[in-house]
């Protein structure tokens, strides 16, 4: 039985969604398929590797607007449906199933396994992000034939799994758990690049500048801090998408604008030392049920408190503490805490680097493919001894 897997090039600029391709990337190119099952990679960049490849072509606007219309037809419907880059590419390299390991599945007419990040305008759908200019829209009706048709779903937790029940029907025998890998680099032994202008002692925040990251609580946070005395600064590490002028507003409304800094996208030995420096990694997303950067944190020896959210104590266990995303006191609290408690700091440490070496991109990797063969019966009956 052959599988292909999708992946896409993508700009570093995206943040964990780059970290992860490239994961998963690596991850497949040292695995080991199962018994009766090979690997081919479908992309629209070119690499090399191991593994065969076979490439497409991104969707341009004219094939976009072709689906939407054949929506309206069955045959027009499966016209279109057979000039899907993606779903040519696949028969080009005679694949039986297709993974996409990205957050950007697509329903095709090939058996295929989808993999869900997060469904945040069900769980959210206020944020401007996910609502805006049609997107809920385009994003729910998407989803929902996606998760119909998927032979299989992976996400990470069991949060995220009853999510998919709740909002999409999605039976739980279909459901791969397979917790998000914690990305090599943050493993390599290797020094960082001081950030210019940052000092000890401070806390990080790496996160795009989306409205449901919710920099403006650990702003408010910080302000709580800064007023008992500490001077500790905060580091907002990611690209503006839209609400950063908003955010400076607030910190000079607050009066603790000198204390937060902006650094933009910056390199990856950059992040490298912020992780080693940092007092703490702070994140204060409403939502998940996932996030690479605590895994970050925690293979770089970095303590993590974190939005109590569905799904947050799942991945990060023991090693976190955990706070009310709405409440910026709590936020504060924590802040505090991991401040002057160095005995804390130590155990949270200690805590996460066991988590992060248990999540390697191997097992995530292992557990997928693993799923897929186990369905070879159906995928591929055909084939003797499936």
């Amino acid at each position: 039985m052959r599988i292909a897997v999708v992946l896409p090039g993508l700009d570093p600029g995206i943040g964990g969604g780059f970290t992860f391709v490239e994961e998963i990337s690596r991850a497949l190119e040292q695995c080991t398929p199962p018994a009766g099952t090979e690997l081919v990679i479908l992309t629209d960049r070119p690499g090399k590797g191991s593994l065969p490849r076979v490439r497409y072509r991104a969707e341009g606007t004219v094939h976009r607007a072709r689906r939407r219309v054949a929506k309206s037809s069955q045959r027009l419907s499966r016209m279109v449906g057979r000039a899907n880059p993606i779903e040519a590419a696949a028969r080009k390299a005679e694949a039986h199933v297709v993974w996409f390991p990205t957050g950007g599945s697509e329903a095709i007419d090939l058996p295929f396994v989808a993999t869900v990040w997060d469904i945040q305008h069900r769980t959210h759908p206020w944020f401007p992000e996910v609502s805006e200019h049609g997107l809920w829209r385009a994003r729910d009706e998407s989803s929902r034939e996606l998760l119909s048709r998927a032979l299989l779903v992976v996400c990470g937790t069991e949060a995220g799994a009853a999510e998919l029940d709740r909002c999409y029907q999605v039976p739980r025998d279909r459901v791969v758990l397979a917790p998000h890998p914690t990305p090599a680099w943050a493993f390599a032994d290797v020094a960082g690049d001081a950030v210019d202008g940052v000092k000890a002692p401070f806390f990080l925040y790496p996160a795009q500048f989306w409205a449901h990251k919710n920099h403006a609580t650990l702003i408010r946070a910080l302000a709580f801090h800064r007023s008992r005395g500490s001077r500790a600064s905060l580091v907002l590490v990611g690209g503006d998408m839209g609400v950063r002028k908003r955010l400076v507003e607030l910190a000079m409304s607050l009066g603790v604008r000198d204390a937060v800094h902006f650094p933009g996208f910056i390199p990856r030995a950059a992040l490298r030392w912020l992780y080693t420096h940092a007092t703490a990694l702070i994140y204060p997303a409403f939502s998940g049920p996932e996030n690479l950067p605590p895994l970050e944190a925690f293979a770089l020896g970095c303590p993590v408190a974190n939005a109590d959210f569905p799904g947050a104590r799942e991945q990060l266990g023991e090693a976190a503490l955990y706070f009310d995303p709405e409440n910026a006191d709590a936020v504060a609290e924590c802040m505090d805490r991991l401040e002057s408690g160095e005995d804390l700091r130590d155990e949270l440490i200690e805590a996460g680097r066991a988590i992060a070496e248990s999540r390697r991109g191997a097992a995530f990797v292992d557990a997928v493919l693993g799923a897929i063969a186990a369905r070879r019966a159906m995928i591929d009956p055909f084939t003797p001894d499936a």
